[in-house]
């Protein structure tokens, strides 16, 4: 479920949707799928926020508990 949300918010910035968006979207649906959301964002490579643009790399990135397990996972594009 998490690589799919990964994709989701992947196709979703790429194609132009503003970033809160994406990452409101990516939490929601997590979320309905039984997770507990830590973070679900997209970042610049280095880690920072990125502006307004949609250039450049960019990478999302996921943390949420299932149960007591933590899981995280990440795609750059």
């Amino acid at each position: 479920q998490i690589r799919k949300v990964l994709l989701q918010m992947r196709d979703s910035y790429a194609a132009g949707t503003p970033r809160a968006q994406v990452e409101d979207a990516a939490t929601q649906a997590l979320e309905q799928a039984g997770f507990r959301v830590d973070y679900a964002v997209v970042r610049l490579p280095d880690l920072s926020e990125p502006g307004d643009s949609h250039a450049g790399a960019r990478v999302a990135l996921i943390a949420a508990r299932l149960g007591s397990t933590r899981l995280i996972d990440n795609l750059e594009f």
